[in-house]
Order: structure tokens, then C-alpha cells, then sequence
């Protein structure tokens, strides 16, 4: 199966901004009601795309803890050293 990009627009959500997985195993992106539609995607595809997400995810959510670890550390500095 070949996917194939096509322009879209959403005639009845034209202020809609975000991504649609439709039934049809196409997935567009759309900025204001105008995007980008792909497909259709194969099973195999769509499985791709779900492990990529959530790789993606997992990799965001680890920055935002270590951040958060980071930051925890710093402020239990700061209060430790004010009691000192």
C-alpha cells in the first residue's frame, strides 16, 4: 500500500488546530481547518507510528524528571544552606 500527501481542508472545523487519525487509516495535521492528509497507512504503518510516539514520549517525559530531580535538588540546597 502506498500512502500518498495530499492538502485538506476542514470545511466544518475551520478553526481547528492538532492531528486526526481517521478510520480510514489516514492522518492529517491541520492548522486553522487547512493541513496535510497522509495515507492511507497500512496496520504495519500505523503500528510504526505508535512506537515511535512512544518512544518519543517516554524520552520528553525522562527530560521533564530530570529536570524535576534537578530542580528539587537545587532548592534543598538553597533551604540547607539558609539553615546553615
Amino acid at each position: 500500500m502506498t500512502a500518498t500527501v495530499t492538502r485538506s481542508r476542514l470545511a466544518d472545523a475551520a478553526v481547528f488546530s492538532g492531528w486526526t487519525l481517521r478510520p480510514e487509516s489516514f492522518l492529517a495535521i491541520y492548522s486553522e481547518g487547512n493541513g496535510l492528509s497522509v495515507g492511507p497507512l497500512s496496520p504495519a504503518e500505523l503500528r510504526n507510528l505508535a512506537r515511535h510516539a512512544l518512544i518519543i514520549a517516554d524520552e520528553i517525559e525522562a527530560r521533564h524528571t530530570a529536570a524535576a530531580d534537578e530542580a528539587a535538588a537545587d532548592l534543598a540546597r538553597i533551604v540547607c544552606a539558609g539553615n546553615a
